[in-house]
């Protein structure tokens, strides 16, 4: 056989039809039954290696990463053919797919008569998808009258990159989503933890902030016997509304977050504001602490309403004779 012109090998066409042109680097793999010279075809593929040369397990391991594909040349002399004639290519199929690099796996059965894969159509699709199922990305035929080309494996090697590109983006979504999952329940757990250890601390160790009243109605227009009128200022822990009272009237009412108490240290600066503003009785120049209402989402406190400015705001305007 080394004797012979390379046109006289029973393959010969069909190799050289598969010369590789295209952008990157393509390995290709003899994992047939000899019927292809691996002398003669080195000449027309790049980075050709015989399954025969390697030791169990080396596809498994190489370092592939400089490879755009590796093709796996598989020759069968007889059709209709079927897995018993094609073990060493489902084992390199195996072992590539195990091997954790992206590089795409293209499986080429040869035939060397006219139709061979179209003889027996069940036969030939059993054995499309047992080699898919081994490991391998596309599975092409190739016989003298429909030879497989360089452009069939551009194609084909072009197709499972794209597949891949979508298989990673969605791999990355899933687990943006599965990140966003977790921190959602890590967050409803510090909350159920926050809950549980800081709101335990209100008429224990603050005195001045009362216990949840589970009963307290809390609406979007108001809490309780208190209806907002409209929102007067706002921050980074809650707003403050003007508020009615069927008995007190109008009154300036700061509803703080509960969300936004992340810790115990912003649970005693709420109680060093009310422990000043309710140890100060009676004084013209301080508002007066009506009431305090601790509900399931905010904590409410009810103050006189001394008009629509803010002490800044009042101190500017005198000094411009507003």
């Amino acid at each position: 056989r080394p004797n012979q012109g390379l046109e006289q090998m029973p393959f010969d066409h069909q190799i050289r039809g598969m010369r590789w042109k295209g952008e990157g680097v393509c390995c290709f793999i003899l994992a047939g039954s000899g019927g292809i010279d691996a002398f003669r075809a080195s000449r027309v593929l790049p980075h050709l290696l015989h399954l025969s040369t390697l030791s169990s397990g080396h596809l498994g391991q190489a370092d592939l990463s400089g490879f755009r594909a590796c093709v796996l040349l598989c020759d069968l002399m007889e059709w209709p053919a079927s897995q018993d004639d094609a073990k060493d290519l489902f084992s390199a199929c195996k072992e590539l797919a195990s091997n954790g690099s992206a590089v795409a796996v293209i499986a080429v059965f040869l035939a060397p008569i006219p139709g061979g894969p179209d003889r027996d159509a069940a036969s030939t699709q059993a054995l499309h998808s047992a080699v898919l199922a081994a490991g391998a990305d596309c599975v092409l035929f190739s016989c003298p009258t429909h030879p497989v080309t360089f452009r069939h494996l551009q194609a084909a090697i072009q197709g499972t990159e794209a597949w891949h590109e979508r298989i990673a983006e969605a791999i990355e979504s899933a687990q943006a989503k599965l990140a966003r999952a977790q921190e959602q329940r890590w967050q409803r757990h510090y909350q159920i933890a926050l809950r549980k250890i800081v709101w335990k601390a209100p008429q224990t160790v603050f005195p001045h902030i009362p216990q949840e009243d589970a009963d307290l109605a809390e609406r979007d227009d108001g809490v309780g016997d208190y209806s907002f009128v409209r929102v007067i200022g706002s921050g980074a822990f809650g707003s403050v509304f003007l508020g009615r009272h069927p008995r007190f009237g109008d009154v300036a009412i700061k509803a703080i977050k509960k969300a936004s108490i992340k810790n115990v240290f912003d649970l005693a600066k709420v109680e060093r504001e009310l422990s000043i503003l309710m140890g100060v009785l009676d004084h013209p120049n301080v508002l007066e602490i009506l009431s305090c209402l601790h509900g399931a989402n905010n904590l409410y406190i009810v103050m006189q309403f001394l008009g629509e400015y803010t002490l800044h705001t009042y101190l500017q305007l005198r000094q411009t004779g507003s």
